[in-house]
């Protein structure tokens, strides 16, 4: 019996499944991680530095091969159109039934300060000559001064345009009204006259703008003080009537007819003259051709040349140096790792790469995995 006893069969144990991963070992994969980055960084600090100076380099060099700029500032502050007398009118449009919308966002700061950049006001000084410093009187077209030489005369001057919309920047105040303007060539003079001309012709459209706008409200009086002169003489002739029909007196049914009568004619009549002076506003503001800008500063361009900021675009190449660093120096690691690594991955890896030595430009067909 002992012996049988000795021979019995163990008691099985129960299956311990593997305990996951604890936070020590989270916290040992991420300390080698940052042990492995901090090697690579020692181990390539020199290609690191050399890639940021080359960025920098750069950077210079494109500063300087833009070379100096030159600022014209200048400021104004469009007039009111007239709101008092497009009041008026609104309001005299309003008796009849007809809504007339007001136009305080016609002569915003935001719109004036578009229009400075807008192809209605840069087309015609796109067509002008312009004189530079180191000329002897001579005058050169802006695709010249822009070196705009590719493509047809209509794609140049398209050019031209887009090269204006770039030098031109205007920073509206809408709590004063006024608005600053900055044009920024290689030439001060140039800068300084494109400023005139871009005041000119925003001038010259807001006066045809107001002008058209006056003529469209001429138009509009005229016809009502047409109608409003009919209705005057169709009550004073119903008054006219009712007095030569009706001669007796102390009648109170007649007196409130007859009193009835006049109010219609004295109210037709206060109509038609507000109308006739709104008539003959809209007539004066129509051939009105005085300047609608106040111009704040004339357009002013210093000697010196404006701030080339060489400190930011150093900090920019540098950056742009560091982000090319970092794309190809793990790159580098992995070609190190896969010139002793046996896996069927590496193999591939080193397939590729010999296919793209051979042919850089042209379509790299990876091997199979079989």
């Amino acid at each position: 019996m002992s012996a049988m006893s000795d021979q019995s069969p163990s008691t099985p144990q129960a299956y311990q499944p593997s305990s996951p991963p604890t936070d020590v070992t989270r916290d040992e994969s991420a300390g080698a991680a940052l042990y492995f980055f901090g090697a690579l960084v020692l181990e390539a600090r020199r290609a690191i530095i050399a890639l940021a100076l080359a960025g920098v380099l750069v950077a210079l060099g494109i500063v300087t091969i833009l070379g100096p700029r030159y600022s014209a500032t200048a400021s104004f502050m469009p007039q009111s159109a007239g709101d008092s007398d497009l009041s008026a009118l609104m309001g005299i449009a309003g008796q009849f039934g007809i809504p007339l919308r007001g136009g305080s966002s016609a002569s915003s700061p935001e719109l004036y300060a578009a229009l400075l950049t807008s192809p209605v006001i840069l087309d015609p000084i796109a067509r002008e000559t312009f004189q530079r410093e180191g000329t002897s009187g001579a005058k050169e077209s802006l695709a010249v001064l822009f070196d705009v030489e590719r493509g047809d005369a209509k794609r140049r001057h398209e050019i031209v345009i887009e090269e204006l919309q770039q030098s031109i920047s205007a920073s509206p105040n809408r709590r004063t009204g006024v608005i600053a303007l900055r044009v920024r060539t290689r030439w001060p003079s140039v800068s300084e006259r494109i400023a005139v001309r871009l005041l000119e012709e925003l001038n010259t459209f807001n006066l045809g703008k107001r002008q058209s706008q006056a003529k469209a409200e001429r138009m509009f009086a005229q016809n009502r003080a047409a109608e409003a002169r009919a209705s005057l003489r169709d009550a004073e002739n119903a008054l006219r009537d009712f007095a030569m029909r009706n001669r007796v007196q102390g009648s109170p049914t007649l007196t409130l007819e007859a009193e009835r009568l006049e109010r219609t004619v004295s109210l037709r009549q206060q109509l038609l003259g507000s109308i006739e002076q709104s008539l003959e506003s809209a007539k004066l503001r129509e051939v009105q051709d005085t300047p609608v800008l106040t111009v704040i500063q004339q357009p002013l361009v210093l000697s010196i040349p404006d701030p080339r900021g060489r400190v930011k675009f150093s900090l920019l190449g540098a950056f742009a140096g560091l982000m090319v660093a970092a794309v190809f120096l793990p790159l580098r690691i992995l070609l190190r790792k896969s010139a002793v690594d046996s896996s069927e991955e590496a193999k591939r890896f080193r397939a590729a790469l010999d296919a793209s030595k051979r042919s850089p430009l042209g379509r790299t067909v990876l091997p199979s995995g079989d």
